[in-house]
């Protein structure tokens, strides 16, 4: 590999050389000698940056998780949402954080695999609260032969008594009819209620189901009196 300045043999040599000269030569020589080192101390900063980022991150519990299909949320900043709901729950908004987020779900059979796989393993994870979709989506996760099979609860077991009665009156809840028992509300028409406005939503179908392990039934309920308010 060629120096910069001549045939010198020695680091020392190469340093006395540069001493004097311009820094754009000083950088060349640097880049030129040392790159691999420089690539592999700024991995180690930015894993390490990412890891601790991560960890405080994940180390703040949510108020509620929930996941939007079908049409991205027009609402970007959740931090007044969470403001609203650790208000309703008498928590510390600034220790909480808030996770809903949302995904297109396109008319192609890899996409809506890829959609499902990542969903089951959320609720394995017990990393969600609640998904928000077109009615005929839920059909995917729901058995009408084997109820552990439903990746969606029953309502009334973290729908509050207050929030079911308004949202019965209202006719936002939807019974699921199956082979094995009762038929029982496992869906809420979010369309064109104040929550759905709030998103920013403008499709026409819109469900909200509550997942067999939804961590956060509280922020859950909060979050369900803001489809009245």
């Amino acid at each position: 590999m060629a120096r910069i300045y001549g045939d010198e043999v020695t680091g020392k040599d190469q340093w006395r050389k540069l001493k004097g000269a311009p820094f754009k030569d000083k950088i060349a020589y640097i880049w030129e000698y040392y790159h691999i080192h420089i690539i592999v101390i700024i991995s180690v900063v930015v894993f390490a940056v990412s890891m601790i980022h991560s960890i405080i991150y994940n180390s703040i519990p949510n108020v509620v998780q929930g996941e939007f299909y079908s049409e991205e949320i027009l609402k970007e900043d959740m931090d007044d949402l969470k403001e609203i709901l650790c208000e309703k729950l008498g928590y510390d908004p600034k220790k909480y954080h808030i996770e809903i987020s949302s995904s297109v779900a396109m008319p192609d059979a890899q996409q809506i695999y890829t959609l499902q796989q990542k969903l089951i393993a959320r609720i394995a994870a017990q990393d969600l609260d609640f998904l928000a979709a077109p009615e005929a989506y839920y059909s995917l996760f729901m058995s009408e032969d084997d109820p552990d099979s439903n990746a969606f609860a029953d309502l009334r077991t973290f729908v509050s008594e207050e929030n079911m009665a308004r949202l019965e009156a209202e006719g936002r809840i939807r019974y699921f009819e199956n082979n094995y028992g009762e038929p029982f509300p496992y869906l809420i028409d979010l369309t064109d209620s104040e929550l759905y406005r709030y998103f920013g939503l403008f499709f026409n179908d819109c469900y909200m189901a509550v997942t067999v392990n939804a961590p956060h039934p509280d922020g859950l309920n909060a979050l369900l009196e803001l489809v009245h308010d």
